[in-house]
Formats: C-alpha cells, structure tokens, sequence
C-alpha cells in the first residue's frame, strides 16, 4: 500500500532480492525502512542497479522527487 504516494515492492528469487520505490511526490521523501522489516530482514545495505549508489538499509533513505530506484539488497 503506498505511503505519502511513494509505492514499495519486493521483488525475490532463490539467489536475489530487489526493493522497487517509487516517489511520485514534486518533493524528495524520506522513506522509513522500519515499515519493510519483514521483507528486509537482516540485509544492511542495498544497491541501486541504474545508478549504482549504495544505500544504508537501517534506518531511513531520501527518494528525490519524481524518481524511481531499483535496490538489490546485498546480503
């Protein structure tokens, strides 16, 4: 279910997990990692596969407006 119109999906198989955010927003969002727990686990950090920047996932990340990430979650 979105969140502030930021829409979150997990998408998995045997060997990788990705996490798929959508801001829809004119403005960045700071977006709460503790609402995914369950389908982040234990994994702290993840990869955005376009770009390549690496993200912290324990606490929060910012989403710049307009923008959608793919995450590969890095075991």
């Amino acid at each position: 279910m979105p969140q502030d119109n930021v829409f979150v999906y997990f998408r998995y198989n045997e060997k990788d997990s990705v996490m798929v955010v959508l801001n829809n927003n004119k403005k960045e969002q700071v977006l709460d990692l503790k609402r995914f727990a369950e389908s982040i686990g234990t994994i702290k950090k993840g990869k955005d596969i376009i770009s390549g920047k690496e993200f912290s996932l324990q606490n929060t990340i910012t989403i710049p407006a307009k923008t959608s990430l793919v995450i590969e979650l890095q075991k």
